[in-house]
């Protein structure tokens, strides 16, 4: 059913790559030809994924040390079966940017009723909370698109 996902968040660098890691991660096991990227709205073009969530996500066997950020565009809107967001804030900025997205966006908490917090120049903790809350995220959404 979905095919390619992209994960949204403000600088790609925190949230969506540890949700990009994650995620493919968890398809692997289900539908391992489904491509999972992730994007920024403000993105911070080429910046590598910051050093927490890169630890986190080692934590967890998953490297995101060659993620590089991008910014969001028409291309992969267009591409993307589903797009998640990490709050309703982003959720209304895609859609207004891309209009052709509507129907396709949802934040990624939507099932629970929360948003993932930004836990950019934050502490490992909050940045520990966040992936708590991603992998809340995988458990609402599995059934659903796998």
């Amino acid at each position: 059913m979905f095919n390619n996902i992209l994960f949204v968040c403000i600088g790609n660098i925190c949230r969506s790559p540890m949700a990009e890691g994650f995620f493919r991660k968890q398809f692997i096991k289900y539908k391992p030809n489904v491509n999972v990227a992730s994007a920024g709205l403000h993105a911070v073009v080429g910046a590598p994924a910051v050093a927490e969530a890169q630890a986190i996500m080692t934590r967890v066997g998953i490297d995101i040390a060659a993620h590089k950020a991008k910014q969001i565009d028409n291309e992969l809107v267009f591409g993307a079966d589903i797009i998640f967001v990490m709050d309703s804030e982003q959720k209304q900025q895609i859609e207004f940017i891309f209009p052709h997205s509507r129907g396709r966006v949802f934040r990624l908490g939507k099932w629970s009723d929360f948003d993932i917090p930004d836990p950019y120049q934050c502490s490992l903790e909050v940045f520990e909370n966040c992936f708590e809350l991603i992998k809340q995220g995988w458990q609402d959404w599995q059934q659903r698109i796998t």
